[in-house]
């Protein structure tokens, strides 16, 4: 993970938060929040998913909140939480405005967590 490239989408969030671009702030957290699951940054991780969640929540970001979900999902796997990865990519995909992405972040998250309970992981 490129560190100019974190501190770049960093700022990004913070000018969105400053002058009150909820859309892009959105946008910040869930590129934020995926960079941080896809690189195994666990601590930037839980961060920007539980920022971005609640952000997303609080200002009703409804497309960006779908994808931080499916990052969500898949930061539980990757911590080994099969459970409630599995519970939030159903919950996800239950969503019907739920973005194809999402889904697709969903779908990668509630194989795996049910792969790795087959295998005894």
């Amino acid at each position: 993970m490129s560190r100019a490239g974190l501190a770049r989408l960093e700022q990004s969030l913070t000018i969105a938060l400053d002058h009150n671009l909820q859309e892009h702030a959105g946008r910040a957290y869930a590129n934020l929040a995926s960079i941080a699951v896809r690189h195994y940054e666990s601590g930037l991780a839980l961060r920007y998913v539980s920022e971005g969640l609640e952000y997303c929540e609080v200002h009703e970001v409804h497309d960006c909140l779908s994808y931080i979900r499916a990052y969500s999902a898949h930061y539980e796997l990757n911590a080994g939480e099969w459970d409630k990865a599995a519970r939030v990519a159903s919950e996800l995909l239950e969503v019907a405005d739920a973005g194809d992405a999402a889904r697709s972040g969903a779908d990668r998250a509630g194989s795996g967590s049910s792969a790795a309970r087959r295998s005894g992981r």
